[in-house]
């Protein structure tokens, strides 16, 4: 029972972390910050982490988490290297308003991982992951003839490539409403991974 009880404590503390994250930003989160978003005492979140950069290492841990389950869920939900390509896209550009959420906090994260050291393996694993996915998706495309023969090698960092930079682009696109700029982004992510696999029939 304790031990769920802690469990319990400590979601509820990152989950404050991700909302502070987003109103306040990074630089401005501290640990009052932190307890205050949670409704608790600086002490308690003291004593389930051990600092505050424990608290945005574990943050950034349940974050991607989540991202990767989830993707992997719906991209191995879905029939052949087209369908999941389409499954893959669809996870990354969920919503307009989840979409800015996790970027703004993600982007922080890129930020302090090139100078944390426990970040920047975060990263590094969330990064190996994205590759392996858009690899797999890949080298099933080639097998059945959808695709043209690429390195998946290649291919996975490439995709991943053109997930972030239009990400990155949407967040600073202000030419149209919110939602219809998203849904743009959105296309031309599966236009551009299609016209670097070789096939625009999809």
């Amino acid at each position: 029972m304790a031990k769920l009880e802690a469990t319990a404590r400590q979601d509820q503390v990152i989950r404050a972390t991700y909302k502070a994250f987003i109103e306040k930003g990074a630089a401005n989160v501290t640990l009052e910050l932190i307890a205050e978003y949670a409704g608790c005492s600086k002490g308690v979140v003291a004593y389930h982490f051990n600092s505050k950069d424990d608290v945005f290492v574990k943050l950034l841990d349940w974050l991607i988490n989540q991202i990767a389950r989830q993707t992997a869920e719906n991209v191995a939900a879905a029939s052949g290297a087209q369908a999941r390509l389409r499954a893959l896209i669809d996870t990354i550009f969920f919503s307009a308003r989840e979409n800015r959420r996790f970027f703004l906090v993600y982007l922080d994260f890129i930020a302090q991982g090139l100078r944390n050291p426990k970040l920047r393996l975060t990263n590094i694993s969330f990064y190996e992951i994205c590759r392996h996915i858009g690899s797999e998706i890949t080298a099933l495309g080639i097998a059945e003839g959808v695709f043209r023969p690429v390195d998946v090698t290649e291919a996975g960092a490439v995709i991943r490539a053109i997930f972030d930079g239009l990400c990155i682009q949407w967040l600073f696109d202000e030419s149209g409403p919110a939602e219809e700029t998203f849904e743009r982004y959105k296309a031309y992510a599966l236009s551009s991974i299609l016209g670097y696999l070789g096939n625009s029939k999809v």
